[in-house]
């Protein structure tokens, strides 16, 4: 409960708005590095983490920042920007906003878990859906695009391929090509 008020205030707090998050998706993923770094007890990798936060309003924030290498591993297992970091701002379309609640709506969305795989991935996600009964919380470790369970159900990355194009954000390959549409 402290922590959904939390990233409520969070929220609230970035955005400038009073308006109820319904998605937030933050996402780590491992920049390319030319050579190894040997650092023990720090990170290996530069990380780059984001937060994108969808309102019930329409308003989209997004917030980017990195943890280069050498860095202490704590703050790469938290979702809080440092102090500073720049908000992007926008607003949804009607259209858009209208997608992406259908798109929430949809029970293969509702019935979504975890995704924890042990194989190299593509980055880790942890996702919030505000449902009326609460906030459903994703998990997503090591997101792997090509592997069985996604192919044979692919709504979590819609779900997440979704929020990276209405967002504004550079689209990856491994991403379904029209992620919101019914399939």
């Amino acid at each position: 409960m402290k922590r959904a008020v939390l990233i409520l205030l969070l929220a609230i707090s970035v955005s400038g708005s009073a308006a109820t998050p319904t998605l937030i998706v933050h996402e780590r993923t491992q920049r390319p590095s030319g050579a190894a770094l040997s650092c023990p007890g720090k990170l290996s990798v530069t990380l780059s983490l984001s937060t994108v936060t969808f309102f019930d309003d329409g308003e989209v924030t997004q917030l980017a920042w990195t943890i280069p290498a050498c860095s202490d591993p704590a703050p790469a297992r938290r979702w809080t920007p440092p102090a500073g970091t720049q908000v992007r701002r926008s607003k949804l379309q009607p259209g858009d906003k209208v997608a992406l609640q259908r798109f929430l709506d949809l029970a293969e969305a509702k019935a979504l878990t975890d995704f924890m795989n042990a194989g190299p991935g593509v980055g880790d996600y942890e996702i919030e859906i505000r449902r009326a009964l609460g906030i459903q919380k994703l998990s997503v470790l090591s997101l792997m695009p090509e592997h069985d369970q996604l192919r044979h159900d692919p709504t979590l990355l819609r779900l997440i391929c979704g929020a990276k194009e209405l967002s504004g954000a550079e689209r990856p390959r491994w991403c379904p090509a029209s992620p919101l549409r019914p399939h």
